[in-house]
């Protein structure tokens, strides 16, 4: 058996009466192709492919002595799963999470004190996020097997004496430039932002060397950093279709 966790909470221990009993969605995933017609061509020609959002439909059994008990039990999860955004999602019997929120609701039967229905949770993205990992140091092995994909998280590095900080993926040649800085402090650099101390130097990017936003890792990757101290790099492993054993 498994537990549903919800923003940090796992419903089955926090409501009482309350089962997560299965959950649809997080199988084998295919990719949504775009095609069109090319004249006095058979087929169709592949424009592109993407992964389309994933819908997590969470089934659950509710147990009750009475109307009013069973109508307690159904109040509390709905306040429990109306969060009105994007929170972390975790199954106990696998490793990682999805991001997502809370979508629809199918009730059991109102006249039933003992039953099943089910909601559905929408995530945005596809994947099962891994926990984050950080390596410290100017010279970066990366190291994460059995993923779908890497993302990048973050830099954290101290600017004391140097007017350029530079971020290079040797294997790749992907490249985060900063030039020019004036000041000294804590630079964090995510896919967000880029700040000294708090202070936005998104101007400091060197637009024309710079991938910034689009900036890849893959496994085995050799990242270096160069121009600050104390380095921090943090990335995470992306999965699209996980293995979980079910214990009958």
């Amino acid at each position: 058996m498994f537990k549903l966790k919800y923003d940090d909470e796992i419903l089955d221990d926090v409501i009482e009466g309350y089962t997560t009993i299965n959950i649809e969605g997080r199988g084998l995933f295919a990719p949504k192709i775009n095609t069109t017609n090319i004249e006095g061509r058979d087929g169709e020609f592949i424009i592109n492919e993407q992964l389309p959002a994933r819908t997590l439909r969470i089934h659950f059994a509710i147990k009750a002595k009475n109307n009013e008990e069973r109508n307690n039990i159904i109040r509390k999860l709905n306040q429990k799963l109306l969060k009105r955004k994007d929170v972390k999602v975790e199954l106990t019997d696998q490793e990682g999470y999805y991001i997502g929120r809370f979508s629809s609701f199918s009730d059991m039967p109102y006249d039933y004190f003992q039953g099943v229905g089910s909601f559905e949770i929408y995530c945005q993205t596809p994947y099962l996020y891994m926990d984050i990992k950080e390596k410290t140091g100017n010279n970066i092995n990366i190291e994460l097997d059995d993923v779908t994909f890497i993302e990048f998280v973050s830099v954290e590095l101290d600017v004391s004496n140097t007017k350029e900080i530079k971020i290079l993926n040797k294997n790749n040649g992907d490249v985060i430039s900063l030039k020019d800085l004036e000041n000294v402090g804590k630079l964090i650099i995510t896919k967000e932002d880029i700040k000294l101390d708090g202070i936005n130097i998104k101007n400091k990017l060197d637009v024309n060397t710079s991938v910034w936003k689009k900036f890849r890792i893959f496994n085995k990757d050799i990242i270096t950093i160069t121009g600050g101290e104390n380095c921090i790099f943090k990335y995470r492993g992306l999965i699209i279709w996980y293995y979980y054993l079910i214990i009958i």
